[in-house]
């Protein structure tokens, strides 16, 4: 039977809070979790200068044992997100791209996470345009992360996750393409390279797809065992809306505990963690945002007692 522990994405934290000890503070006390998945935001490896970077990095992890709460990974933000990093056009920002992961990956160990993980690029609109040109984008970001298990390897890092996204710009978008780039990527690689389900991501109405990439229950069934970590938000399908676990969205949503647990049975996995990845306006109270985190907790904790 897989085991299955809850977790959460620190994104909700940035910009409201700062410090790695109130970090530590809100996840162990206020939310009861003792694994969860740092956030690039909270400490970005080229905005942050040394050595302040170092230090943070090292407060964090002192904080975070001192309440025996286990950072399971380094994960990309928002800011990453908006960029193209290891598929722009431009050689220079690619290789820029790589520095980034590189200095993230140093972050991840200084700090005791025990991966890396996230969306590294994006390919732009006219190499997507052409299938030739967006395989050899892809094949070039296959390169990019073998290259970066290395670096992983060498800094005690255990894993990285490659996510699986919804348009084709960012891949692997499909079923058929999940499958295909974790297999290549794996060839020669120094440490595991496992991709991140997210169960919100399964929206890709507006370009070419099959039912199939549309359900997923399905996703997990084929990749819980090599998903180990499995973003989780309430959606209703038809975008990534990352919504909490309240009622309110509970009512319309279409991801449901139950069905979760069995697909990740069905799929072989041993282990995973199911890791809160909820999204807030910044409109939205800071009162507002760790109710509705409490309160996904606790409808979760129903079926995962951990």
């Amino acid at each position: 039977m897989a085991k299955t522990v809850l977790a959460i994405n620190m994104c909700f934290l940035r910009k409201r809070w700062t410090e790695p000890e109130e970090w530590a503070s809100i996840i162990d006390e206020q939310l009861g979790l003792k694994f969860a998945e740092f956030s690039s935001d909270l400490l970005d490896p080229f905005f942050v200068p040394e050595p302040v970077r170092s230090r943070i990095a090292e407060k964090t992890r002192e904080a975070f044992e001192s309440r025996g709460i286990t950072l399971v990974d380094y994960y990309t933000g928002l800011i990453t997100h908006c960029l193209n990093l290891l598929s722009h056009p431009e050689p220079a920002v690619r290789d820029n791209g790589m520095k980034w992961c590189r200095e993230a990956i140093r972050l991840a160990d200084a700090m005791g996470a025990g991966g890396l993980g996230g969306h590294f690029d994006t390919i732009v609109h006219a190499d997507c345009l052409d299938p030739k040109r967006r395989a050899e984008k892809i094949d070039d970001v296959i390169a990019s992360f073998r290259s970066l298990s290395h670096d992983a390897k060498k800094h005690r890092l255990k894993f990285l996750l490659w996510e699986q996204m919804y348009t084709p710009n960012e891949a692997p978008h499909t079923i058929a393409e999940a499958e295909d780039i974790y297999q290549r990527v794996n060839d020669g690689a120094a440490v595991p390279i496992y991709l991140t389900v997210d169960v919100g991501h399964m929206c890709n109405l507006h370009y070419p797809h099959s039912e199939e990439d549309l359900d997923p229950y399905l996703w997990l069934e084929k990749f819980a065992h090599v998903s180990p970590v499995i973003h989780i938000q309430q959606t209703d399908g038809k975008a990534s809306h990352h919504w909490p676990f309240t009622d309110e969205h509970n009512r319309v949503g279409i991801i449901h505990p139950e069905r979760v647990l069995e697909a990740i049975e069905k799929s072989g996995s041993k282990m995973n963690y199911l890791m809160f990845e909820i999204f807030h306006s910044l409109g939205i109270t800071e009162e507002t945002i760790l109710d509705d985190l409490k309160r996904s907790v606790e409808y979760w904790r129903r079926w995962v007692a951990d």
